[in-house]
């Protein structure tokens, strides 16, 4: 599974776009979505650039939550990718480690301090996390370009490709023993661009 477009949003709007080095609130030097590796005070970056260490980090943590080898639905794992995104690839495995989905949800909110200080946008940014942990799913999001790929329509939406979480997107929307063929293909596109196509 890969982090979907929600993700990514969520991500952009808890972070904000810096194109020039400033310090967070834990005084660490941050450039870009949030991005800390390797960051020098006065460097300066285009918004391209910033969107490529967006993927970057986003991928760093996509790597701990398959770690875990908990079967999250889309809504969960996008609520982990930006928690993980937040606080560090570590911290997905100190707040999974041992729980219960239930558990893990109940958690998200305690990690909302800097130090021993309790600040309030962290506080918002949990509660927010929670919340997307918690939805219900609801139905892929139709791509803005057409296309009769569904392996392309998919990747458009960051949404993992591969046969095997395909097999499961079509088991979910009522298509038994998926195997890949062009009509199993077509009818998932249809309901993808009919706003139909069921998350998993």
């Amino acid at each position: 599974m890969k982090a979907s477009n929600t993700a990514y949003e969520k991500i952009k709007k808890w972070e904000g776009l810096l194109l020039e080095t400033k310090k967070d609130m834990g005084g660490v030097p941050t450039i870009g979505y949030g991005h800390t590796g390797h960051v020098k005070m006065g460097a300066k970056i285009t918004s391209a650039i910033a969107e490529a260490y967006l993927r970057l980090d986003v991928a760093r943590v996509e790597k701990a939550i398959d770690a875990t080898h908990i079967s999250f639905n889309q809504n969960e794992y996008d609520a982990l990718t930006v928690f993980g995104f937040n606080l560090g690839p570590g911290a997905v495995k100190t707040l999974t480690d041992g729980r219960s989905k239930s558990q893990i949800a109940n958690a998200i909110p305690l990690y909302c301090h800097v130090g021993s200080r309790k600040v309030q946008g962290l506080v918002n940014r949990r509660a927010d996390e929670q919340k997307l942990f918690l939805k219900p799913l609801n139905h892929y999001k139709v791509p803005t370009h057409k296309t009769v790929s569904i392996v392309a329509a998919l990747n458009s939406l960051h949404v993992d490709s591969s046969m095997k979480h395909r097999a499961r997107i079509a088991k979910a929307n009522n298509i038994s023993h998926y195997s890949g063929t062009a009509a199993e293909n077509t009818l998932l596109c249809k309901l993808l661009y009919a706003g139909k196509l069921k998350m998993v």
